[in-house]
């Protein structure tokens, strides 16, 4: 059997001849035999993560199958009428994750080596990300809500 390069291409192939379905598991297991990942190699995590993200975005900008992951066990295919939800959802935590950073961040700073002209910058800041992270929890909370008005109908 002749094997393509780079490795996610190979799995890509690999996943469409064994069949996939809206809901299928691809297991860390798979991923690892498919992806030709060796866990004793020093580097394993970093390869690990630059194949499976490779063969993640093949899919999803190729063929528009979307995996989400499934903690301990693998990664999902997310069925179409999932898809959006499953992206909103997924950069919606991504952000609120960040807003919460900044905000960990800036509420940090060593307020008391501050001029005053830094310590408004940074009470203006962290105003602004608050209002950010507002806007993010009402546009979830909208979204959470015409999620489950279209589930009722």
């Amino acid at each position: 059997m002749i094997s393509i390069y780079p490795e996610h291409k190979q799995a890509v192939i690999d996943i469409m001849e064994e069949g996939f379905f809206p809901g299928k598991l691809i297991t860390h297991e798979w991923l690892k035999e498919h992806l030709k990942l060796n866990e004793n190699d020093i580097n394993y995590p970093f390869i690990k993560l630059s194949r499976v993200e490779a063969f993640k975005k093949e899919l999803l900008e190729n063929y528009k199958i979307h995996l989400d992951s499934v903690r301990g066990k693998g990664y999902r295919v997310v069925p179409p009428e999932e898809q959006t939800e499953v992206a909103v959802t997924n950069t919606m935590n991504g952000i609120q994750k960040n807003i919460k950073r900044g905000i960990n961040y800036l509420q940090n700073v060593d307020i008391a080596k501050l001029t005053d002209i830094k310590k408004r910058e940074n009470t203006d800041a962290l105003g602004r990300i608050a209002s950010i992270s507002g806007m993010v929890k009402r546009e979830r909370n909208i979204i959470g809500t015409e999620h489950n008005l279209c589930a009722i109908t």
